[in-house]
């Protein structure tokens, strides 16, 4: 929602425009894209859907808090059967699967109960087809049923990353590799009714993958635990550093759409090129080392012409906010050091920045600012939330004001 709003600058009042991401509505003169439906946590903390093209407002699941604007780019689950584990999809050895055996995470009663039995070589996996050399990441909600400590991993045959993970405490546990696996990573996030996430990321050689999970008598212990039992519900392998919003399958991969959200800034109450202020509100996502910017805000002309605000993968995902001028870079600005206070990953974080004739300055979580005082403003044309076709922010926008 985009409305008129006022705030005293140093130079008097100045109105300007304030988006909420607590409002579903899309912003008068902006446009907001996505060519699909879209999985988000709602605010009875249960996954709820979104139509095509409709802005959804996300909640935490466990808080309820709200959290915002979630863009992501496009997605492909390419794990098959993602809900229905008694499948033949699913390779099943010395397993036993009862569907539909308690509430999962959409608030339906949709949740696997899985059954180990007492061979000591209980596994639930699939074989999927993958590319070499390429970034993944596998994740799956479980649930505990009588047994604390579960082992999830990938393997193409010869190098496999595992994950241990405690679902008595949602604690992560050990997490190793063997063979050559490179990008490693693992993530958890609690859902409604015990349920946790859980993330693992690795790139690989091989093109035949395995996605795995089976009970384990302790951390970083591949023995099985006799009789263990627990629960599993919407997995989902996708090619990404990290995992997105849950996309269901059946017998085939399923594709989430890129979201956009963009419009002129003739569109907003104030704006010009030789003066302006841009505050940012937002939870950073998770970076990644290599390739991969998120981008909260960003100005744009003609090519080569655009002003950027974004976390940067070259200063290991600090924000960053960044000029160029028919592509001659004008300014360069950082704050806070990478990893820490507003740069860490799921840190709420507030970034001002601010133009004026050829003075620049960018200013995180109230820290003095950062400046350039030798600067050529680019002259823009739109604004493009979250990143247009690339360089998706991943993280929550909460607000965003213009003056």
């Amino acid at each position: 929602m985009l409305r008129s709003h006022t705030r005293n600058r140093s130079s008097g009042g100045s109105d300007g425009s304030v988006f909420d991401f607590s409002q579903v509505s899309v912003p008068a003169g902006f446009t907001f894209s996505r060519a699909s439906s879209k999985r988000y946590v709602g605010s009875n903390g249960y996954i709820q859907v979104a139509g095509n093209n409709v802005k959804p407002v996300c909640y935490d699941p466990t808080t309820l808090t709200l959290l915002g604007f979630n863009k992501e780019g496009s997605g492909t689950n390419i794990c098959l059967q993602s809900e229905t584990f008694t499948n033949a999809t699913w390779t099943k050895t010395d397993i036993t699967p009862t569907a539909a055996s308690t509430l999962s995470p959409d608030n339906t009663t949709g949740g696997t109960l899985i059954t180990e039995g007492s061979a000591g070589t209980a596994v639930l996996s699939q074989a999927i087809t993958t590319v070499t050399n390429t970034l993944y990441t596998f994740s799956l909600w479980v649930k505990r049923g009588n047994t604390d400590w579960l082992r999830l991993f990938i393997t193409d045959g010869t190098n496999t990353v595992n994950q241990w993970v405690n679902v008595s405490t949602g604690d992560l546990g050990t997490k190793s590799t063997s063979g050559t696996v490179s990008n490693t990573d693992a993530t958890i996030e609690a859902f409604r009714d015990s349920w946790y996430r859980v993330s693992v990321t690795g790139q690989y050689s091989g093109t035949a993958t395995n996605v795995s999970i089976h009970s384990a008598s302790a951390d970083a212990s591949t023995t099985r635990v006799n009789g263990a039992t627990y629960y599993v519900w919407g997995a989902q392998h996708e090619q990404n550093y990290l995992s997105t919003s849950y996309i269901p399958t059946t017998s085939g991969s399923a594709t989430r759409a890129i979201e956009t959200l963009s419009g002129p800034v003739s569109s907003l109450t104030r704006f010009n090129n030789t003066s302006g202020t841009a505050l940012l509100y937002c939870t950073n996502a998770k970076t990644f080392s290599s390739s991969f910017h998120q981008r909260g805000i960003g100005f744009e002309g003609s090519a080569g012409y655009n002003m950027n605000l974004y976390r940067n993968y070259f200063y290991s995902g600090r924000w960053n906010f960044s000029g160029s001028d028919n592509f001659a870079g004008q300014w360069d600005l950082l704050q806070a050091a990478a990893g820490t206070g507003g740069n860490a990953n799921g840190a709420l974080t507030r970034c001002v920045v601010s133009w004026e004739a050829n003075n620049i300055a960018f200013s995180q979580d109230g820290q003095a600012p950062s400046t350039d005082n030798s600067a050529t403003v680019p002259t823009v044309s739109t604004l493009i939330i979250g990143g247009d076709t690339t360089d998706h922010h991943y993280g929550y926008i909460r607000e965003i004001r213009i003056y």
